[in-house]
């Protein structure tokens, strides 16, 4: 590559700092749900080609620099998790959160139809919302109860509003701030009492849809309970140094939205058109070498070390909880500069820090230490 020149010293020393800055903030990062414990080392070798996984995973592309069938076998892998008939089930790796709810509210509008109505929680991500607008939803917001999960009565009543239209309800498996999950179940049974027969339930499980499978008596969510749709994060609980997530639907749902593009030889039934291939071998590759067990041993140590911080918060009369089979520990608001230093989370006059396994016991007596100093506990 003749044409390409040598980094200018000065332009490899902007580099090289930009590098410590962000492993000097990677090291305090608390408050946000990312396990950064990972080594991708061995793919680094396919950053060598312009990969891309275009359209549909389960079509062939003209475009064969791809890594679809690595995909394919990601989606298999978590419709068997998430108890989804892999005859009517379908799937892809999606650029994040966001591009999975919209893609899952985009599909449920279809379906549905235009004049359905969107309801969602005071606490969904800020996706929802976002969503909602750029679809052009009619939108009903739903009060949460104090920890975050929603509040059934107030939906009931919302719902009734439009008993004569077909819903579309986003329910938040862990909300963002507090891990607060809405139960499928109720809302199943509200829908059914209101007497809405025609409704498409999408179930966001950024965080912690790679936590509940693993640990008894979480909530329930999966496709067993009657949902439509669902999507997880692949740089949380798995870890990636790239955004992903994995988006799962029906075929026939799917089938609402798909189009033929002539020039690359698919159907595409994405949002993006266009995806990262790099992603799917990042997930494929955690997956072979961590695999299901690893990770229920990460969740459970987890929240092993979520009490631990909630033991220590107490120590110093400093409030502190987790919902249930969450390792979001949420306690009373610090000063603005241990929000900076730790990276936590603020919500009003609430944070949280996340415990996953690469923050220790001594980080986390830093963090209370911090803490108390601020609140004038310690």
């Amino acid at each position: 590559m003749r044409w390409l020149s040598k980094l200018k010293r000065e332009d490899k020393k902007r580099l090289d700092n930009l590098y410590k800055k962000l492993k000097s903030y990677d090291e305090n990062s608390v408050g946000f749900p990312i396990n950064r414990l990972f080594d991708y080392s061995e793919l680094y070798k396919f950053l060598e080609f312009s990969i891309n996984n275009v359209g549909d995973p389960f079509e062939e592309s003209i475009y064969k620099v791809a890594t679809h069938e690595i995909e394919r076998e990601v989606i298999k892998e978590f419709e068997e998790l998430f108890n989804a008939n892999q005859d009517k089930c379908w799937g892809y790796v999606t650029n994040g959160g966001s591009e999975s709810n919209t893609f899952a509210m985009y599909v449920g509008r279809e379906v549905m139809g235009k004049d359905c109505v969107l309801f969602y929680s005071k606490d969904s991500h800020y996706s929802i919302q976002k969503s909602a607008r750029i679809e052009s939803f009619s939108k009903e917001v739903v009060d949460v109860d104090e920890y975050g999960e929603i509040d059934y009565d107030d939906f009931k009543l919302k719902l009734t509003k439009h008993k004569d239209k077909p819903a579309v309800v986003v329910l938040n498996i862990g909300t963002t701030v507090t891990g607060a999950s809405d139960s499928p179940e109720k809302i199943k049974k509200i829908l059914s009492e209101v007497g809405v027969t025609r409704h498409f339930i999408h179930c966001d499980c950024a965080f912690h849809g790679m936590i509940f499978p693993f640990v008894d008596g979480a909530p329930k969510f999966d496709f067993s309970c009657g949902i439509d749709s669902l999507c997880f994060s692949g740089h949380k609980i798995i870890g990636s140094p790239i955004p992903c997530s994995i988006v799962l639907t029906y075929k026939k749902y799917k089938q609402k939205i798909e189009s033929s593009v002539e020039y690359v030889g698919l159907v595409d039934s994405t949002i993006a058109g266009s995806r990262n291939a790099f992603t799917p071998l990042i997930i494929w590759y955690a997956l072979k070498t961590v695999g299901l067990k690893g990770y229920k041993k990460i969740v459970n140590d987890s929240i092993t070390l979520a009490d631990y911080a909630i033991e220590e918060f107490k120590k110093v009369g400093i409030n502190a909880w987790r919902n249930k089979a969450s390792m979001i520990v949420i306690f009373d608001k610090p000063s603005q500069k241990t929000i900076e230093k730790w990276q936590l989370s603020p919500k009003g006059n609430i944070t949280h820090l996340i415990t996953l396994t690469h923050l220790s016991k001594k980080m986390i007596k830093e963090i209370v230490y911090d803490v108390a100093k601020d609140l004038n506990r310690s």
